[in-house]
């Protein structure tokens, strides 16, 4: 079974892409394959949303730019928009909104705290 450090070929993507267009669900692709449910589950949310250009990437660290954190962040707390929403409108994983959101508030309150002392 594939993990975090042993990675799919591309081979096996393409055959998962394929099987998603055959009517496959996740579980069942993921049985086929011997890939991770989780890994797979999140190839078919890509192909179901019109993202399958993301399924054959190899993902590795990116760098967001700093001024379009912000404006996520900001439009999440202003006006309350879903992570999945925010995640497809701006084509980055709702995990990694989420996070951002929670770093941001970690750092209000920690400067808050530094302001009261």
């Amino acid at each position: 079974m594939y993990s975090h450090f042993n990675r799919p070929e591309i081979e096996v993507r393409e055959k998962a892409f394929e099987l998603f267009k055959l009517g496959y669900g996740y579980k069942r692709a993921s049985q086929e394959l011997n890939v991770n449910v989780h890994t797979m589950r999140d190839w078919f949310r890509m192909f179901r949303r019109g993202h399958p250009e993301n399924v054959f990437t190899i993902r590795t660290t990116v760098a967001y730019d700093l001024a379009l954190r912000e404006r996520i962040v900001a439009k999440r707390n202003r006006e309350g928009t879903p992570y999945a929403k925010l995640s497809e409108e701006f084509g980055i994983p709702a995990s990694t909104i989420r996070k951002w959101v929670k770093r941001a508030e970690e750092k209000a309150r920690w400067e808050k705290g530094l302001s009261a002392n």
